[in-house]
């Protein structure tokens, strides 16, 4: 069992717990309710050796500790979560969807129900790299007046950064002319309340076209423009080429594998010492088996070689693709198919993706101080990464439980530290 650095401490009504954080100082108030989860197997999103009989203590929206049960005195006016036989984990992101919110064939309205399956399936955060520019606004002026924590946290590209003459130019597109036409634009996207700038990659080889891809220096305006307003930037590459573009234009990361040919390990190790994540959309490479066998080519390559893999689908309800909604399991199996194991897949589908979305000091792992979204499952994930999507029984978002099924686990005994269905 791992121990944590913390002697033994007491966890009462009286703390005032006082959290820094790389962008906020949050003081907990006496009053705020404490809750508890213990007696369950943490796997933490760290990568690390999951810590059995542990304990999870929140209070208000944020993590207080984290680690084995035994390390601290648990107050008697605490709320207490008794998960003896299950599994608690991050919750989940998906960072590659699309029209997360939008209401098609109804301009002005919002569709929320979508963000409503992801949180309860314990996906609770987002990101939508490609919606229309309206989108975006109608949702960032509904947000201020919106606190459920039943829908999933949404982070919004809005339009995707395209050229003249290149993949298409319709209405969740913006099209750029120059490098200073591309800051001025950027500055207008980010004060539309843009959380991510998504650029468009891509020359039409691997449809037999020929598209027109940005300059370097347009690319690079963009991320500077971006960057300097603390936003990251994630670009469109399925041929492999033109990932050296993204490098030399200083992307955040590579959303979707490349499906022409591998990667050179030059530039996957470019890559890594640059910190430039990969999110495979595997789902969408297995549309056909020959792109998913070079994307597993790459993916494999690209681990190997130290590059951050994170979680991302390219659900879209309008594609003529039926994407899976909620967990993406789906995914998760392609990527343990394409040589990940599970803890790997755990890992980018909670700490490596919180990092892809720029939220990696507030999410993704639990520890001490981050924000308490949580997921608990009624088996061992690392054994069967199925239970993440078929068996989860609790889900707490931003300290909040917004679901409890506990009632409905199954009768369960442990043989050798592992849990089996019980007769």
């Amino acid at each position: 069992m791992r121990r944590s650095a913390f002697s033994r401490i007491r966890i009462g009504p009286w703390i005032t717990a006082l959290v820094i954080c790389a962008s906020a100082i949050t003081l907990f108030a006496e009053e705020a309710e404490i809750m508890v989860f213990k007696g369950g197997t943490l796997i933490d999103g760290s990568g690390g050796v999951p810590v059995d009989n542990a304990a999870v203590v929140i209070q208000g929206d944020r993590i207080l500790f984290a680690g084995p049960e035994d390390e601290i005195e648990i107050p008697t006016t605490a709320t207490v979560y008794d998960l003896d036989g299950l599994t608690i984990l991050p919750g989940f992101f998906n960072t590659h969807v699309h029209e997360a919110s939008f209401t098609q064939g109804a301009p002005g309205q919002l569709d929320l129900s979508r963000l409503a399956v992801w949180a309860h399936e314990g996906v609770t955060t987002v990101r939508d790299v490609t919606s229309p520019r309206g989108e975006l606004i109608r949702y960032k002026q509904y947000l201020p007046a919106q606190s459920d924590p039943s829908l999933a946290r949404l982070l919004m590209a809005g339009p995707c950064i395209e050229v003249p003459g290149g993949r298409a130019e319709s209405y969740n597109r913006l099209i750029i002319y120059s490098p200073e036409d591309a800051r001025d634009k950027i500055e207008r996207l980010l004060d539309d309340g843009a959380d991510v700038v998504k650029l468009y990659f891509e020359d039409g080889s691997i449809f037999g076209e020929s598209w027109n891809v940005m300059t370097t220096q347009e690319a690079r305006m963009i991320v500077k423009v971006a960057h300097g307003r603390g936003k990251t930037v994630t670009v469109h590459v399925q041929e492999a080429y033109l990932v050296e573009k993204a490098l030399d234009a200083g992307v955040d990361d590579i959303c979707h594998s490349q499906v022409d040919e591998p990667v050179p390990d030059d530039l996957i190790e470019r890559m890594a010492e640059q910190g430039v994540s990969l999110v495979p959309t595997l789902e969408m490479s297995n549309t056909w088996r020959p792109y998913l066998e070079t994307s597993w080519v790459n993916l494999r390559r690209m681990v190997e070689l130290g590059v951050d893999v994170a979680v991302g689908t390219d659900y879209s309800y309008t594609f003529d693709i039926e994407f899976e909604l909620g967990m993406p399991l789906r995914e998760m199996q392609l990527m343990e198919s394409g040589g990940m194991t599970p803890m790997q897949i755990i890992v980018a589908g909670t700490k490596n993706s919180a990092h892809v979305c720029g939220l990696g000091h507030d999410l993704g792992t639990i520890e001490k101080a981050k924000i308490a979204d949580l997921i608990v499952v009624d088996g061992d994930p690392l054994q069967d990464l199925s239970v993440l999507k078929n068996d989860v029984v609790m889900v707490v978002h931003g300290g909040v439980v917004i679901r409890d099924d506990r009632q409905n686990v199954r009768t369960t005994r442990r043989v050798s530290g592992r849990r089996v269905p019980g007769n």
